[in-house]
């Protein structure tokens, strides 16, 4: 997978509100079961 395709999708992600972005290294999980059900 392309920097660039990783990049789109953790955006897409995080606009529905399943994951926060900290920085460049961390992720949080808001909302697992969203999550776990659509990926």
């Amino acid at each position: 997978m392309s920097q660039e395709t990783l990049s789109r999708k953790l955006t897409y992600l995080q606009e529905k509100s399943w994951i926060k972005l900290i920085g460049h290294k961390k992720i949080i999980i808001q909302d697992l079961e969203a999550l776990q059900s659509n990926v």
